[in-house]
């Protein structure tokens, strides 16, 4: 059996490996082959490695802290495993807020009902959990640039309906 969490640190690393081998895995992305099993046991390992990370986090430095967060090991498996298979999106994870850009308005009753709020100044959706993060990007009206998103935070990014790739900032 892989062992697909074992190399992660933080909260943050946890959620950026789940990207990637969610990409790799999961069935709606792989229709010449089955991989329901291997997508199950992912989910499974993501559960316990999110309840052993839950409260550490990464910092911009790339130090770690503790925060205690209301997220649950559900939220982020759900928030990526229903977007994945979407066309024309780009997804892209800087620290814990999921950021969705590309063809989004075909996809923006999908990204509604799946609790991503739309951020204007960007023309981006953005998932994320943590009261904390939602009131800091309410109260700066999302007018800190992408640019300094990923400088602060890093950034991994995948385009869905294209080949797996994986394209760190």
């Amino acid at each position: 059996m892989t062992r697909y969490f074992d190399t992660c640190a933080t909260l943050d690393d946890l959620k950026k490996a789940y990207r990637t081998l969610c990409k790799e895995l999961h069935p709606d992305a792989n229709p010449d082959r089955d991989t329901t099993a291997l997508f199950q046991d992912l989910a499974a390992q993501y559960e316990k490695a999110f309840e052993r990370l839950r409260y550490i986090r990464t910092r911009a430095d790339g130090t770690t802290y503790t925060r205690d967060t209301t997220e649950t090991a559900q939220d982020f498996p759900r928030a990526v495993s229903a977007i994945i298979s979407l066309a024309g999106i780009e997804i892209e994870i800087c620290g814990s807020f999921i950021w969705v850009s590309g063809d989004t308005y075909t996809h923006r009753a999908t990204l509604k009902a799946l609790q991503y709020r739309y951020c204007a100044k960007k023309r981006m959706w953005y998932y994320d959990t943590d009261p904390v993060n939602r009131a800091r990007h309410k109260k700066t009206g999302g007018a800190t640039p992408m640019e300094k998103i990923r400088e602060r935070y890093g950034s991994v990014s995948v385009t869905p309906s294209g080949p797996a790739r994986l394209t760190a900032r």
